[in-house]
């Protein structure tokens, strides 16, 4: 489970194993998680497509290891509309395993899971079990866990996030946290990109501050400086403009800010609004006396903002 906030490198880090053990044999099932489709369809249709693309001797030795009612239901999975409705999990379960263990005897088989976040906890249940019932075979389950997630947001009491907890939990599951890049690589990320270029010290000083660690947001917001003309390219070197310092915030960096904050419950949205006309450093105890709170109110309010969406420390 390789979990991270959105725009730190995780789809850049799966994308790169997927390449490098698909030179050593690897078949890889992609799936992409969506609130109406879950993962399990998913699932199964790109299953199909991997054994349409095996040779005929492989294909019938994976189609022997489905029998019966097993084989039915899952077909008749992808070709219901809507929701999956999960009326015989015995059944379903067993067909799936069945599947992925019958590729797996031919080749050992990466499925990659994108948006994991967004499976209901019938999916995250199937995930669970498969992991434990498919750990002896040449299978890789790797899913991408975007955390602070507006729909999967912890709740304003706290609660964890549930696909964390519940695979996180299981001795099979590996959780690979992925977190901010330190300030020195972040800058050599952003030079090698474009080699031929040197970043003025204090241009890069400024985007290393707006994305804290964040690969996404640097790049973005260095691209933005670029193309509004707020930096520009003078003997090689990629230096302040007369429109410099920035005023504002590109749109991909303000929409991501937005949706962390569209889904904080009004009374700590006022709360981080009193606490923003403070600056970047703020005080609990003024906070308390200007929002005429108590002292632990104002504290407990800061520390769920930091959980459901990690804007402060």
């Amino acid at each position: 489970l390789l979990a991270g906030d959105a725009g730190v490198g995780k789809s850049t880090l799966a994308e790169d194993l997927v390449a490098r053990t698909a030179t050593g044999g690897f078949r890889w099932i992609r799936i992409h998680v969506t609130p109406l489709e879950g993962m399990l369809r998913p699932l199964l249709a790109s299953a199909r497509d991997v054994m349409v693309g095996d040779a005929p001797g492989d294909r019938k030795r994976i189609e022997s290891r489905l029998f019966g009612s097993a084989t039915e239901l899952l077909q008749g999975l992808l070709e219901e509309p809507g929701p999956v409705e999960l009326q015989s999990r015995q059944q379903l379960l067993l067909g799936v395993e069945r599947l992925l263990g019958g590729l797996a005897s031919t080749g050992p088989v990466g499925i990659l899971v994108e948006d994991a976040q967004l499976a209901c906890p019938e999916d995250r249940e199937l995930v669970g079990e498969l992991s434990r019932r498919l750990r002896d075979c040449a299978v890789l389950l790797l899913a991408l866990h975007r955390t602070h997630d507006p729909e999967t947001s912890p709740s304003p009491d706290g609660a964890r996030d549930g696909l964390l907890d519940e695979l996180g939990a299981r001795r099979e599951v590996e959780v690979l946290r992925v977190g901010s890049l330190p300030a020195v690589d972040l800058a050599r990320l952003l030079q090698d990109r474009q080699p031929d270029v040197r970043i003025a010290p204090e241009v890069l000083r400024h985007v290393l501050a707006v994305a804290e660690g964040n690969p996404l947001f640097a790049i973005e917001f260095l691209r933005h400086l670029r193309e509004s003309g707020i930096v520009a390219l003078r003997e090689g070197v990629l230096a302040p403009s007369r429109a410099w310092p920035p005023v504002e915030l590109p749109r991909k960096l303000r929409e991501m800010t937005l949706l962390r904050l569209r889904d904080l419950p009004e009374d700590q949205r006022a709360l981080l609004d009193i606490a923003a006309t403070d600056g970047a450093e703020f005080d609990g105890e003024a906070l308390a006396a200007v929002s005429g709170r108590p002292l632990l109110d104002v504290l407990r309010g800061l520390q769920q903002i930091y959980r459901a969406t990690a804007l402060i420390v």
